[in-house]
C-alpha cells in the first residue's frame, strides 16, 4: 500500500495530467458538439471511482479486523459514521457521473439535430424589419415644410472692448 501510494509519484503525476487533458477534451466536445470527446473523461471518472471503491473496501476490511482484535473502541458507531460518509460521497459521485452522461446525451442530440447552445449565428449585414417593407409615402401628398422666421434679438448690445483697446470712457466708474 505504501509503495503504490507514495513511491509512484510519476504515475500519479501522469494520471493527473491525463485527467486535465480529458477535461479539456470534454469542454472542447461541448463547444463543437462532438459527444465522443466526452468518453476519455467519463472513463477516467469511472476508473477513479473503481479505485476509490477498492480503497474503501480495503480500508473497511482492515479496520474491521483491527477493531475486532483490539476492542478498544465501540466499532459499531465508527462503522455507521464511516459508512454514512462513504455512502454520501459515493451517491454524490454517481450523481455527477449521471449528470455528465446526460450532458453527453444532450450534446449528441444537438449534433444530430443541428441545434447548439454554444454556436451563435455568424455576423452578417443587418436584416430588414417589417416596417421597411412598406412603400414610402409620396412627397406630393406630404404637407409643405414651413420655416420659422430668423431669430432677432430684442435689444442690441455692442461687443465688449478687446483688452488693451478700451478707452477711459468705455467702462462706467462708480464714485462715491
Amino acid at each position: 500500500m505504501k509503495h503504490s501510494g507514495c513511491q509512484l509519484n510519476v504515475l500519479w503525476l501522469a494520471w493527473s495530467v491525463l485527467q486535465i487533458f480529458a477535461v479539456n477534451l470534454t469542454f472542447y466536445g461541448m463547444k463543437n458538439t462532438n459527444w465522443k470527446l466526452f468518453l476519455p473523461h467519463m472513463i477516467f471518472r469511472l476508473l477513479c471511482f473503481i479505485m476509490l471503491a477498492t480503497l474503501i473496501i480495503i480500508f473497511f476490511t482492515a479496520s474491521f479486523f483491527y477493531m475486532h482484535a483490539e476492542e478498544t473502541h465501540p466499532f459499531g458507531v465508527y462503522f455507521i459514521v464511516l459508512g454514512t460518509i462513504t455512502t454520501l460521497f459515493s451517491a454524490f459521485w454517481i450523481y455527477i457521473m449521471v449528470c455528465q452522461f446526460r450532458c453527453c446525451q444532450f450534446v449528441k442530440r444537438s449534433a444530430e439535430t443541428g441545434f447548439s447552445v454554444s454556436n451563435t449565428r455568424p455576423l452578417g449585414p443587418p436584416t430588414l424589419s417589417l416596417s421597411d417593407a412598406r412603400p414610402a409615402t409620396t412627397p406630393a401628398i406630404a404637407p409643405p415644410i414651413r420655416q420659422l422666421p430668423p431669430l432677432r434679438h430684442a435689444y442690441h448690445r455692442r461687443a465688449p472692448p478687446v483688452y488693451g483697446e478700451a478707452a477711459s470712457g468705455d467702462f462706467p466708474v462708480k464714485t462715491g
